[in-house]
């Protein structure tokens, strides 16, 4: 299976249990996280997580529900592809 990285960035209000959320979407469709960095500052969180999501339409449903369970939260979501140079260079920070 052909397979890219990409990385959901979630921004907004800061509440218990976001990352369960999110993480818990990602679970069900069985997706492999690479990393998770999470930052919160005064009431305001940011979440970036990097995901390994198979190439072409099989990936469609996955960020679907991703960016809807997002919205639900009162989240911002934003999807980036990396591409391999790209993370080579994170992976050897």
């Amino acid at each position: 299976m052909d397979l890219e990285r990409v990385l959901i960035s979630v921004t907004g209000d800061d509440a218990p249990g976001l990352i369960a959320a999110i993480m818990a979407e990602l679970a069900h469709h069985g997706v492999v996280v690479e990393d998770l960095a999470q930052a919160v500052i005064h009431d305001a969180a940011t979440i970036c997580i990097v995901v390994t999501l198979p190439r072409g339409d099989a990936r469609a449903p996955i960020l679907k529900d991703v960016l809807y369970r997002a919205h639900e939260l009162g989240l911002a979501a934003r999807i980036d592809p990396i591409d391999a140079p790209r993370w080579a260079r994170w992976r050897e920070r």
